[in-house]
């Protein structure tokens, strides 16, 4: 690059072959932008181009970042320049005040900053406007004889309709004052307007990207934070709230309303009807409440409304009051009127409780008053939720036990009603205490739910249910051992890994271990929960859905859950043969289950009566005191030994047979 003025090796070039080069290359960045390669290897093309066929010796693009700075994307040329311009940033106000002044139309211009002394030798034509060097540039150290100067450069601001400001293209100019031709800097220009280009293009994607990841995670977040079934705010998001409300300290009224013949609606129409019925209560319970409230569903038939701001009981009462009128207006569904009743529970925050875990708990406590007395609605009253002396320090006395080996699984068997074999047992925990003997799960769970001890007791009988079965597989009996899981359980992220690792442990089969869960657990964090649950099933894992017909029922999501078998709440059992409505809710189970593929599972067996009945639905697996009582694993395993010397009884052998 030894002269620019007159005749110069530039314009030379540019009016021959290599005129046609820098256009072919020009169009080749060109259509790099267009086919939407990378936005690096783009401008480093581009900045290639500007030194191999305009002769530069530097070239440069510098990007605007998120914190104002411009920064190196890409450099071509002398190494030296290359290392300091890759390591340098500038600020991008002070860019942009210069160029503020230049052509604000197109990419901006070419703005050329000299020495003050020699401003007077350059003035504004066309697209280039000549503005003296901040001060604030960084420095550019000499290269052999040659000093490579920020104020000796060409610099071109790239700019975007929908950015603004958001590059610069630079190049070096020689330090012997003479100047660039015209078709020289109309090349750069043009080059400049194809990285201007890339790097819009490569931002309005990054934006596309930007919104669809913004849109998922709304997704993924409104999905676990309302209800799959009405769309309605779940207990997490109603959780969120009312902690919020409360560390805000701001008052809270909160409604929890249980309907009443919910059952018998799912038993007679089915449980599509149900889950219309479920749908239709957002719209019936809506407009009656006021503009503040917010309606979400817990579980099941179970509602709660959140009343920010009030204190009253008066005010709390009269919303309740509307609920319920709302709620009695008869529902239409498949042709029949159907009416039903509301239960209202009220607890007013923070006087009744100054967290949502205590306030949920309270709530229901109201609710399950109001539900018992008649009334309709009862507010939370202390004296209704006293617990028993002998619980006081209950939850230090469970971490101790769990400690010394005092709770120990018990083993109720299960029965296959086709062969009369034993095909399962249940493991249900007893806690031997020291000084008050073997206490049953009500004792003590409710405390053990309430705080962190749930896991360690899990983790407990699922290592002692695993090292039992693996007992009974070396004394020939080939049974499956259930474990029940709770809602925080499926929450914990240790879950999946620490039941493969007991499987692993005791050498027991994957598929020779059936975990029981709740409805009410999967309306909790439903996707984690469910991609758990998945992982579990695609090892070998069974999983069982305890106590159908009490909670979440949506068809919908029935038939997407991972699990192979559903068991039938014992309040259905118990009097399948003496309620016809009872009778027909088990029939329509045991039809929904094996039309999904599940097996069902009758628990709370406790006559020949019943079993006979459950034999003639179709029943495929029961339990309960008529077979025997859950028991320690040495009288479980003789039971099964003793049952296999007398021979195996089926339901017809006691009561006529299947029909």
């Amino acid at each position: 690059m030894s002269g620019w003025a007159g005749e110069t090796t530039v314009a030379a070039a540019l009016r021959g072959a290599s005129g046609t080069a820098a256009l072919a290359a020009l169009y080749e960045s060109l259509s790099d932008v267009h086919v939407g390669l990378q936005l690096e290897p783009t401008l480093e093309r581009i900045v290639a181009c500007v030194v191999e066929n305009l002769g530069f010796q530097v070239a440069a693009v510098h990007v605007t970042r998120d914190d104002g700075l411009l920064v190196a994307a890409a450099v071509a040329g002398d190494e030296d320049a290359k290392r300091v311009l890759t390591e340098s940033s500038v600020p991008l106000d002070m860019w942009q005040r210069q160029i503020d002044q230049s052509r604000p139309d197109g990419p901006g211009g070419t703005v050329r900053w000299l020495e003050p002394d020699k401003l007077d030798e350059w003035r504004a034509d066309g697209h280039i406007v000549w503005q003296p060097a901040p001060r604030d540039l960084p420095p550019v150290p000499a290269q052999g004889r040659r000093v490579w100067r920020r104020e000796d450069g060409l610099y071109v601001p790239l700019q975007s309709p929908s950015h603004g400001l958001i590059g610069v293209l630079s190049v070096d100019v020689p330090d012997d004052g003479l100047v660039p031709t015209q078709d020289q800097l109309g090349l750069l220009e043009m080059f400049a307007v194809v990285a201007a280009m890339a790097i819009e293009q490569a931002r309005l994607h990054a934006d596309v990207v930007r919104t669809r990841e913004d849109a998922a995670r709304a997704l993924l977040e409104h999905r676990d934070t309302h209800d799959g079934l009405t769309d309605l705010p779940s207990w997490v998001l109603i959780s969120r709230e009312i902690d919020r409300l409360l560390r805000d300290g701001e008052p809270v009224a909160v409604i929890a309303l249980n309907l009443t013949a919910f059952r018998e609606v799912n038993a007679v129409l089915g449980h599509s009807a149900g889950d219309r019925l479920l749908v239709s209560m957002g719209p019936r319970i809506s407009p009656v409440l006021p503009s503040t409230a917010t309606l979400g569903r817990l579980a099941g038939d179970e509602f709660i409304v959140l009343l920010p701001g009030v204190q009253r009981p008066q005010q709390a009462q009269q919303v309740a009051e509307d609920v319920r009128a709302a709620v009695q207006v008869p529902f239409e569904l498949d042709g029949l009127s159907v009416d039903l009743e509301v239960a209202c529970g009220v607890v007013l925050a923070p006087r009744d409780g100054d967290s949502a875990a205590s306030v949920l708990r309270r709530v229901e406590t109201a609710t399950s008053v109001a539900r018992r007395s008649g009334s309709g609605i009862a507010f939370y009253d202390p004296q209704s939720d006293v617990r028993p002396r002998n619980q006081l320090g209950l939850a230090g006395q469970v971490r101790r036990g769990l400690t010394a080996g005092e709770l120990r699984p018990h083993f109720q068997p299960q029965v296959d009603l086709r062969t009369g074999e034993v095909c399962g047992a249940e493991a249900l925990v007893r806690w031997y205490h020291p000084t008050r003997g073997m206490l049953p799960p009500a004792a003590f769970l409710d405390v053990v739910e309430a705080g962190d001890l749930i896991h360690p007791l899990t983790r407990s009988v699922l290592d002692q249910a695993l090292a039992a079965a693996a007992g009974w597989h070396a004394a020939d009996l080939d049974v499956s051992v259930a474990v029940n899981l709770s809602t925080r359980c499926l929450q914990d992220r240790q879950l999946v890994p620490d039941v493969l690792a007991a499987l692993e442990r005791h050498g027991v089969p994957a598929e020779r271990l059936t975990l029981e869960i709740t409805e009410s657990a999967l309306m909790a964090e439903r996707p984690r929960i469910l991609a758990a649950l998945t992982n579990l099933t695609d090892q070998g894992v069974r999983l069982s859905l305890d106590d159908f017909g009490t909670g979440y029922s949506s068809l919908s999501h029935l038939r997407t859950l991972p699990v192979s078998e559903l068991k039938v709440d014992r309040s259905f059992v118990r009097d399948v043969t003496g309620r016809p409505t009872d009778a027909r809710l088990v029939r329509t189970v045991v039809d929904l289950a094996h039309s999904l593929g599940m097996l069902v599972v009758a628990e709370g067996v406790e006559d020949a009566a019943t079993l006979a009945a459950l034999d003639d639905m179709g029943c495929d697996v029961a339990q309960g005191f008529h077979y025997a009582p859950a028991m320690p694993d040495a009288a479980w395993q003789a039971w099964c030994r003793e049952r296999s010397a007398v021979g195996e009884l089926r339901p017809d052998d006691l009561a006529g047979g299947r029909a």
